[in-house]
């Protein structure tokens, strides 16, 4: 970086922009091996259980590698796969806990940049905007897939809250509404009477 910054005040032909732009990407290395490490260490510590029913996974393995984008860039995570009886489905704990466990290999922030993007502008202007402002490259096709998972996510989430407003007993319930009572409205008006003056001289 210091090397970056010697060359930028030396050199006639850059800006302030220039500067940015590199120093953005040799901060983004660093950034992308933190998250790397801070992944990985998580996975390691997730205990070997179902992260839907809680059971003790059985016939575990270690090692299992995937690779996740993330706003930094991509970083392959190792995780312990085990097989649940209660559901009769394999799992990977740790990818519930990275919040990784329904996703097609982005991180939890690049979702949630994909889907603000996507509701701003066309999803093909949204891929060239999130990769200039933030470097994270998402085709056309997987920014469009993860923006309707967010939503689709959104409205399960909706449904889940007004199911349990429903379930609410009939007082706590009535908090929750919205009351509309009778009003009103009264409306003032100033007027201004503007009298015509007297006819100019010699007309």
């Amino acid at each position: 970086m210091q090397a970056s910054i010697g060359g930028f005040v030396h050199a006639s032909d850059q800006n302030l922009g220039h500067l940015e732009s590199q120093v953005a990407q040799q901060a983004q290395e660093l950034l992308r091996q933190a998250t790397e490490t801070a992944a990985q260490q998580k996975a390691d510590a997730t205990p070997p259980r179902c992260p839907v029913c809680g059971q003790p996974l059985s016939r575990c393995s270690a090692g299992h590698a995937r690779t996740f984008q993330t706003r930094f860039g991509a970083i392959p995570v190792r995780r312990t796969r085990g097989y649940c009886k209660r559901c009769r489905k394999w799992r990977c704990p740790a990818d519930t806990a990275l919040g990784l466990e329904e996703t097609a290999g982005y991180s939890p922030a690049v979702q949630e940049m994909a889907a603000l993007v996507a509701t701003k502008m066309p999803v093909a202007e949204a891929s060239l905007v999130l990769e200039r402002l933030t470097g994270v490259k998402l085709p056309r096709a997987n920014l469009d897939r993860e923006a309707r998972r967010q939503g689709e996510r959104a409205q399960a989430l909706r449904r889940q809250l007004d199911a349990h407003a429903t379930a609410l007993p009939t007082p706590e319930r009535r908090q929750l509404e919205l009351r509309l009572e009778p009003y009103q409205m009264i409306l003032q008006i100033d007027a201004w009477t503007i009298a015509p003056g007297p006819p100019a001289a010699g007309r």
